[in-house]
């Protein structure tokens, strides 16, 4: 399954979408995993654009775990 959630950063939670669908999906998908970054959080630690959330999630080793651990 793909979940696609859009955002605005125009002052007011960025996230608060993304949040929502989790929480609705976590329903039916207990195992399901959500990661939030502080804004400026991949820039300062990662130095990426922060729509690049696959770098730190490629680093991950729990999430490639648990992302392998779905293959069939």
């Amino acid at each position: 399954m793909v979940v696609k959630a859009s955002y605005k950063t125009d002052g007011y939670s960025a996230h608060l979408g993304s949040r929502d669908i989790y929480e609705e999906l976590r329903e039916i998908h207990p195992d399901l995993r959500y990661t939030e970054y502080k804004a400026g959080e991949l820039k300062e630690r990662y130095g990426i654009n922060p729509h690049c959330s696959w770098v730190p999630a490629g680093q991950d080793d729990e999430v490639k775990e648990w992302l392998f651990s779905k293959a069939k």
